[in-house]
């Protein structure tokens, strides 16, 4: 099968068979590098493109991974501290409420102190 690079003129069979852009247009050209398998040099190669994609792409899902993890540690850490404060705000009530209660017991026992009356009822 003839392709569209090797029917412009100055095609050389020896060469890669891949066509190039220039950087400033619309433009290709043939690559310039010899064959080095299937009328394709190690770069263009459909295997070698293959394989530099899924290593790159092995890369990035190892990135992903690992930012994930330091996501996940960091939230785990948050949720740890907001524990720990519920579980201090809760021992603050209950200690609270004790007291509350204390101090109502102590209120009353002065006021019937205070009125003369028995407290054992209490």
């Amino acid at each position: 099968m003839i392709g569209k690079i090797q029917l412009r003129k100055g095609f050389k069979p020896d060469y890669c068979h891949k066509p190039v852009w220039s950087g400033g247009g619309w433009h290709s050209y043939q690559c310039k590098r010899k064959i080095w398998k299937d009328e394709y040099c190690k770069q263009h190669h459909p295997d070698e493109v293959e394989a530099r994609f899924q290593k790159k792409r092995a890369e990035r899902i190892a990135a992903n991974k690992s930012r994930q993890e330091n996501i996940h540690a960091k939230c785990r850490t948050e949720i740890e501290a907001l524990t720990q404060m519920r579980d201090e705000v809760e021992r603050i009530k209950a200690e609270a409420h004790v007291n509350a209660d204390h101090f109502t017991y102590d209120l009353m026992r002065t006021i019937l102190d205070a009125q003369g009356k028995k407290h054992e009822d209490l």
